[in-house]
């Protein structure tokens, strides 16, 4: 059986609603843009005035397909969390991929090499948010422990 965990999270600055499904194969975390192509979103990110387009492309390999699209930096709110977070914009998705494609929080290691990009946990502890304790992910409360 395959167990998926969603969270909800606001972004930019009109607090947009995700439902992002949480991810531990990557750190990274992903958004859906709008235009992209394979995406089965309900809903399309755009970048807020509150956000930044670095213009760094991001590709990567998942195993099960490819991913790319652009960083962006942006507001989220999740609980009482108010940050800046760092996400890969997606423009392309193979279609094996489709969870993602709707909205992803990476709360594993980042990639190496050329594909950097903003790790949750990492930026929580660089903005002096919170102290990270654990992640639960139980099948009937899933829930960051800060």
């Amino acid at each position: 059986q395959h167990d998926e965990y969603f969270g909800k999270v606001q972004m930019g600055e009109k607090k947009e609603e995700f439902d992002m499904v949480i991810i531990s194969n990557t750190g990274c975390s992903f958004l859906p843009g709008k235009g992209c192509d394979g995406c089965q979103a309900a809903k399309y990110f755009q970048v807020s005035k509150t956000g930044t387009k670095t213009g760094k492309p991001f590709v990567y390999n998942l195993g099960a397909g490819g991913i790319s699209g652009s960083l962006i930096s942006d507001q989220l709110f999740m609980g009482s969390i108010r940050m800046y977070s760092e996400f890969v914009l997606v423009d392309t998705v193979d279609s094996t991929l489709k969870t993602i494609s709707q909205g992803a929080m990476g709360i594993g290691l980042p990639p190496s090499g050329d594909n950097k990009c903003g790790n949750f946990i990492e930026q929580i502890k660089q903005q002096g948010l919170k102290k990270m304790v654990g992640v639960s992910l139980k099948t009937d409360q899933p829930q960051l422990i800060l």
